[in-house]
Order: structure tokens, then C-alpha cells, then sequence
């Protein structure tokens, strides 16, 4: 009975190490790329901002026109 518990507790012990594990390794995968995309999203939507400069003198050139 002794040995039956030690046998069981170190099998329920490894169970529970490999799934904290698990549990970490795809936290940290997923943490990636949490990352990557706001990354990307952030260099997107920087090439969709107006660029202001060009749109004043646009106006000028054709405000100088008429």
C-alpha cells in the first residue's frame, strides 16, 4: 500500500509538471504574437495615416493656380 501511494504520487506529480509546462510554453508562445500583432497593426496603421504635409501644398499650388 506504501509503495502503491509513492508509485501514484509520482505519476500525478509528473502529470501535473508537464501540464503547468504546457500551460507556460504556449503563454508565452501566445505572448508573442500579442506582440507581433500589435507590431504589425501599429506600422499599418501609421502607412494609413494622411500624409499632411503633401495635402497643404496641394492647397498652395492650387490656390497659387487660380
Amino acid at each position: 500500500m506504501f509503495w502503491t501511494g509513492i508509485i501514484v504520487g509520482i505519476f500525478i506529480g509528473a502529470i501535473l509538471g508537464i501540464l503547468i509546462v504546457s500551460m507556460a510554453i504556449s503563454a508565452t508562445d501566445s505572448y508573442k504574437k500579442e506582440n507581433n500583432l500589435v507590431t504589425y497593426e501599429m506600422e499599418a496603421s501609421q502607412e494609413l495615416v494622411p500624409e499632411i504635409d503633401d495635402d497643404e501644398q496641394e492647397r498652395a499650388t492650387k490656390e497659387e493656380e487660380e
